[in-house]
């Protein structure tokens, strides 16, 4: 993006804003991972263990010290589904359940499980730090079809992800 995300606005909003009152609505906890201090947090923040390294690293650091089942998402996704998360916390996922969307595993917009740590840590240590080629490859993590997603959200574009200014562009045309 070329810039702090986190500070972004859509809607006249900062994204991590919009992402911690959008999960705040729905009564669930939040904290933040990663990320300079120098941004006002209006949620828990935790130091990222892995900084640098990525989404894989967020995960691990919450996982390690925040409760199961676990939500993730990520703060470049300004149309985070409530109604999905709830539905992919409930299937109570043993490492993780992962909504598909646009043919895609999007897994910073999941529910992470009780194993997960164990198993997203023997992979950090084997040198992997792509989530999604990690949960691609497993069999054990519980995928939630397009068409189910698509019921639960709606016509909103759930899984769209701010990753360049043009991302940000067409958002805000929207």
């Amino acid at each position: 993006m070329g810039s702090d995300k986190r500070v972004v606005t859509i809607d006249g909003e900062p994204l991590l804003a919009r992402a911690v009152r959008r999960v705040v609505a729905a009564g669930l906890p939040v904290s933040v991972v990663g990320g300079p201090d120098d941004v006002p947090t209006p949620a828990g923040h935790l130091a990222d263990a892995y900084p640098g390294q990525g989404p894989m690293g967020g995960v691990l650091t919450a996982l390690g010290v925040l409760p199961t089942p676990l939500g993730v998402v990520g703060v470049d996704m300004p149309d985070v589904s409530l109604p999905l998360l709830d539905a992919l916390a409930a299937r109570r996922p043993l490492v993780a359940a992962v909504p598909v969307a646009d043919g895609r595993l999007q897994v910073l917009h999941a529910a992470w499980g009780p194993d997960a740590l164990a198993v997203l840590r023997e992979a950090w240590q084997a040198g992997e730090r792509s989530l999604r080629r990690l949960l691609a490859e497993r069999e054990d993590i519980d995928q939630l079809d397009e068409e189910t997603c698509t019921k639960l959200t709606g016509d909103v574009v759930w899984w769209t992800s701010l990753d360049t200014p043009t991302d940000l562009a067409r958002r805000q045309a929207r």
